[in-house]
């Protein structure tokens, strides 16, 4: 049924997605769409946390820094956005934005770079002023925001990911990790 879901999304856009067109496309009734995975916003979550479930086995990082771990996990973030372009973009409107799906890829993105700051805060390689969650939040926001942004905007995954990792230098403000925006390219 995501498969189906997925097709319409590319097809025709979130709008396509209809829990009739869906049991359609799937070769089900509608109360089977309802009974396995639920409405629309079930319909969605479900593929939001699939996309996730993509993120978390790409996501192998063997760096002891945890710094270059976040970046590792940006980069590996990008790349999942750029492989399913199409339905990110389809479906990044703000119904979809601020949907709470646990399993999405930005929300175990937040996770894994939370623990990663966490670690970084143990042994003072970041600052400990500010609690990694507060600046996990911070990051999740920022990455919202660049790719609500690369969303709306025929840019490629370059400028998306490039915006990535100098959000995520300012923020974590570590000489290591500081960037001069000079060498970054930020246009569309």
């Amino acid at each position: 049924m995501l498969v189906a879901a997925r097709a319409l999304v590319v097809e025709g856009g979130a709008d396509a997605l209809t829990m009739r067109a869906l049991a359609a496309r799937a070769g089900v009734s509608v109360p089977t769409v309802y009974g396995l995975i639920g409405g629309r916003e079930a319909v969605i979550a479900a593929m939001l946390e699939r996309g996730g479930d993509e993120f978390g086995r790409a996501l192998v990082t063997a760096d002891d820094d945890p710094i270059a771990c976040i970046h590792a996990a940006l980069d590996v973030y990008a790349a999942g956005l750029e492989a399913n372009q199409d339905v990110v973009r389809a479906l990044m409107g703000p119904e979809v934005a601020w949907m709470d799906a646990p399993g999405a890829a930005r929300h175990r993105l937040r996770a894994f770079c939370t623990d990663a700051l966490r670690d970084a805060q143990r042994p003072g390689i970041l600052d400990r002023v500010c609690p990694a969650e507060e600046l996990g939040a911070h990051l999740d926001a920022l990455v919202l925001g660049a790719v609500t942004r690369w969303a709306g905007h025929p840019s490629g995954v370059d400028a998306l990911t490039a915006r990535l990792h100098h959000g995520a230098a300012m923020l974590l403000d570590r000489k290591s990790t500081r960037l001069n925006s000079s060498h970054i390219p930020l246009s569309r």
